[in-house]
């Protein structure tokens, strides 16, 4: 069962319905994941999943699968979200711990409003992961999204593995449903990224004088300045599908 509750601004002021909503028509494929905050038993964890590094590696428990930003339109709610897989089908498989995690990827939703504004209803989800490598996989994570005016969505995100320094990526659904297919590099990192704490910059956002134009902000390890042994920078890259 997938739940949610509803929060609506009234003036300056926050109101969380107490009440949860079951969403219509959930579907269970898209729930064959770990869910990177462990159990859910301990609201901060420890320990758990990390994401492997050249160097290093990224804390992935920390932040876990919660949702990230979330994108209204023409009737739609899109979010996504960091998941942990196991192996190349893009589901995982093992136990509530997660010691069979060796990949992560990332997880989109597209939700509809119902007609009576009082519900929504699941009506496509996706995932972009590494879906060849058994060894030295590619870990994806800290996703934003937007949609365009036709429903193209864009999503940024970082990336890594354990011969690779952590990088910038993106992909592209188109509304008829074409992808980009593999995720495309927007900058490479180009050292070690020595702190296990990333993901504070990723923003995916549209042109504010067009409806179509993309833009997206992410992370990347580099030595800059050059008085730090490990530092972190951000690229910003613009995306136009083709109207």
């Amino acid at each position: 069962m997938t739940s949610y509750r509803r929060l609506q601004w009234i003036g300056t002021n926050a109101s969380l319905d107490t009440n949860w909503v079951v969403v219509s028509n959930p579907g269970s494929g898209y729930r064959n994941y770990y869910d990177l905050d462990g159990t859910n038993v301990t609201t901060h964890p420890d320990t758990g999943v990390v994401a492997q590094a050249s160097g290093g590696y990224i804390s992935l428990y920390d932040v876990g699968s919660r949702l990230a930003i979330t994108s209204l339109r023409d009737g739609f709610l899109w979010t996504c979200q960091t998941i942990g897989l196991s192996g190349t089908n893009g589901t995982y498989t093992g136990n509530k711990l997660g010691t069979s995690v060796n990949r992560s990827g990332i997880q989109w939703f597209q939700m509809q409003f119902n007609t009576n504004g009082t519900g929504l209803t699941l009506n496509g989800y996706g995932r972009v992961f590494d879906a060849v490598l058994e060894t030295n996989a590619w870990w994806y994570y800290f996703p934003s999204l937007a949609i365009n005016c036709p429903r193209d969505t864009v999503i940024g995100f970082s990336g890594c593995s354990a011969t690779h320094y952590i990088g910038a990526f993106y992909t592209w659904r188109l509304a008829n449903g074409l992808t980009l297919g593999e995720p495309r590099l927007l900058r490479a990192g180009t050292t070690n990224y020595v702190t296990s704490e990333w993901g504070d910059y990723s923003a995916t956002t549209l042109d504010p004088t067009d409806d179509w134009t993309f833009w997206t902000v992410q992370q990347y390890a580099t030595s800059l300045p050059p008085s730090f042994p490990s530092s972190w920078a951000t690229v910003i890259g613009k995306i136009r599908p083709s109207p």
